[in-house]
């Protein structure tokens, strides 16, 4: 048995952050929630041993997002990207990332439920570095 490729999803992340354009969006907040996709390649040995050691912990993940999430930004288009630029940077076996970060309740003159972007992230060690 030869193990394709692994990824680990968190959906429906809940948090509420200060995010966006209006400096009265980053003093109030707002409710956003976070879907997040990791591609990666797991050591076999990893699942065959029973073992976090060759896998990507998802906590940790989890760790990773509710700090980005806590740092104020104008877009969520940055957001989203300081998310995979840190889960890129902490764990070396994650090639792709999926990320959608959606705000409830936009400040925008429609009957909207929310707003979202999602970024497809392939990993490029130039990138990361900078």
């Amino acid at each position: 048995m030869k193990l394709v490729s692994s990824n680990i999803e968190l959906k429906n992340l809940r948090f509420h952050s200060y995010h966006g354009v209006t400096e009265k969006e980053r003093q109030i907040g707002s409710n956003f929630k976070v879907q997040l996709n990791v591609f990666f390649n797991p050591l076999a040995w990893a699942f065959e041993k029973d073992e976090l050691g060759g896998t990507v912990n998802y906590a940790e993940v989890y760790e990773t997002v509710a700090e980005e999430m806590q740092r104020p930004s104008k877009l969520i288009e940055n957001v989203a990207w300081r998310i995979a630029k840190a889960l890129f940077s902490r764990f070396e076996i994650i090639n792709v990332i999926e990320i959608s970060v959606e705000k409830e309740n936009p400040p925008i003159s429609a009957d909207c439920k929310s707003a979202s972007i999602t970024l497809r992230l392939e990993r490029d060690n130039d990138d990361i570095k900078k």
